[in-house]
């Protein structure tokens, strides 16, 4: 179904519970997928992009059950090749983490995808399996037989190439390695390796990349997913403008690249403050900063938010990969948030942010088509003078399909405006 939300200027405080780790459940679900056994994931919450990993674990031939916040897959007996295109939707990690392991099959895959995942980059597998992705128009298919050796990468786009080859190499009957200088979002390489590592999976750290053993067997097992922070610090945001939001179930863990949010306030002078796996932001008023998100893009937008309300000029550095999300976040943050009263520029990858006393509002504006930006400006239309209106509000399916939900549960004055077309 296809809406838009108007949101007028509201209060929030309260408290709510974490969606769970996006990133995490990826991953377990790939592993699980891949054992031999039942695993149990617990604190499982679809979304578009779940459900589009899902179409993968269940293509490579595991049984899934959801039974409320509980998932249990049945992994497969030995991998299976559909002759059915698989549907993936937009989700850019579930195509990246598959495609590998399609690979061992060494038979054509077909995937269906969104136009704007097709526009995405897999330059770094293009380069690596020359003349084994093919693209027309919603489909991509692949044919590719794994082999095991050295792999070396030059500056991959996307931790998610490493990933996925991680998850594939340790089946191979042979040892393989990574080769890759300063990888991008090496905390969610960790995450990976860690999660692996739960499912009986090893792999060695060796200078400039990874040592993967082949001959290895995933294991089923039991995991419990953490709290998303990236998810999280929408809400911490609207916290630290309001009055008081207390976020549950986000656990310290340090592979959580997004955690770096709470770092982020503390060093502006804001009001953030953890315990055990609680995290409470009150009303504060920052001070400027100067931010690399290379390791964390998906807090771009809202940190642009957030920052629009400190004291002086701030800058988000080394934003590069803005351009390769859902939109190009560096422009469409800035297009975004600017008409309705921001005032932010783009200059060499960066968003040089200028401070404001309020943002104004009264005004229709396209979620762009991208989930972070139209939350980013849900939490905006809060703090507005006047009422704005999200065109195409449902991209938060995507992701965190309960977000407006929630964000109404804080006290948020809002209506979902259904659509017809």
């Amino acid at each position: 179904m296809r809406y838009d939300v108007e949101i007028k200027p509201s209060t929030l405080r309260g408290s709510l519970q974490a969606p769970p780790s996006k990133s995490m459940l990826h991953r377990a679900i790939f592993c699980a997928a891949l054992s031999k056994g039942k695993s149990v994931i617990r604190n499982f919450a679809t979304s578009k992009d779940i459900e589009a990993t899902l179409n993968i674990a269940k293509a490579l031939g595991a049984n899934i059950k959801i039974k409320g916040s509980q998932l249990t897959i049945e992994g497969s007996q030995g991998l299976t090749s559909p002759s059915y295109p698989i549907d993936i939707h937009e989700s850019a990690t579930t195509l990246r983490l598959a495609i590998p392991l399609f690979f061992l099959l060494g038979k054509t895959t077909r995937f269906t995808a969104s136009d704007s995942l097709i526009k995405r980059p897999l330059t770094t597998y293009e380069t690596l399996f020359a003349n084994t992705i093919t693209f027309e128009q919603n489909t991509i298919t692949i044919k590719h037989s794994l082999q095991p050796q050295k792999y070396k990468l030059k500056n991959p786009s996307s931790s998610q190439f490493i990933s996925g080859l991680l998850l594939a190499l340790p089946l191979l009957e042979n040892d393989s390695t990574i080769i890759v200088k300063n990888p991008p979002s090496k905390n969610y390489i960790s995450l990976t390796i860690d999660i692996l590592k739960q499912f009986n999976i090893d792999i060695t750290l060796i200078k400039n990349g990874y040592h993967i053993p082949g001959r290895q067997t995933y294991k089923s097992t039991d995991i419990t997913i953490d709290g998303d922070y990236s998810q999280a610090a929408f809400f911490l945001t609207a916290g630290l403008l309001h009055t008081s939001v207390t976020l549950t179930g986000l656990p310290d863990n340090h592979l959580h690249a997004d955690q770096k949010f709470i770092d982020i306030v503390l060093a502006s002078k804001g009001n953030i403050k953890k315990q055990g796996n609680r995290i409470t932001a009150r009303k504060s008023v920052l001070s400027k900063q100067v931010i690399s998100i290379d390791e964390s893009p998906d807090l771009g937008p809202i940190l642009a938010l957030l920052l629009s309300y400190a004291k002086g000029r701030s800058k988000l550095i080394e934003a590069k990969r803005l351009k390769f999300k859902e939109s190009n976040r560096l422009e469409t943050t800035k297009a975004a948030l600017n008409a309705i009263g921001a005032d932010i520029t783009v200059k060499n990858n960066t968003l040089i942010i200028h401070p404001i006393s309020k943002l104004l509002g009264d005004k229709h504006i396209s979620s762009m088509n991208d989930h972070r930006i139209a939350m980013t400006l849900a939490i905006a239309a809060t703090t507005a003078l006047r009422p704005i209106r999200i065109i195409d509000a449902h991209v938060v399916e995507k992701s965190y399909p309960s977000f407006f939900e929630d964000l109404k549960t804080l006290g948020a004055d809002l209506k979902i405006i259904k659509r017809s077309e």
